[in-house]
């Protein structure tokens, strides 16, 4: 275990992709052309995967230094869904209530979902 697993500051992001024949059967010869990239389509799902958390990273950074959201409430945020610290230890942290860490968690994946969904308007549906 590395310092920064001890300290907490490690987020674990685990993808899931298809196995076996459903994610590496290669069925261009049986279906043409429009199966020629069926033998790959498990790694093609951990692409995506990879490319949707490059985007949810790039929108937390973006939210993290938004002058319209408060540095406290960004840190309490990270603190208690991200690193996923109990509400009464993160709330007794920032000397906020739990209602106003549970109103934070509600505002900020609210900011979180529209980004998201801008960066895909933009770049495309991954």
């Amino acid at each position: 275990m590395n310092a920064g697993m001890r300290r907490g500051n490690v987020v674990t992001i685990t993808i899931n992709h298809r196995l076996g024949c459903l994610g590496f059967l290669h069925l261009a010869d049986l279906g043409g052309s429009a199966f020629a990239k069926s033998g790959n389509v498990g790694i093609l799902d951990a692409v995506a995967a990879l490319e949707r958390m490059e985007r949810l990273r790039a929108c937390l950074e973006r939210l993290r230094h938004s002058p319209r959201v408060r540095r406290r409430d960004f840190d309490a945020f990270e603190c208690y869904v991200i690193r996923d610290e109990p509400a009464e230890t993160v709330a007794k942290q920032f000397g906020i209530s739990r209602a106003r860490l549970y109103g934070i968690r509600t505002e900020m994946m609210n900011r979180i979902r529209t980004m998201v969904s801008q960066l895909n308007d933009e770049l495309g549906e991954v």
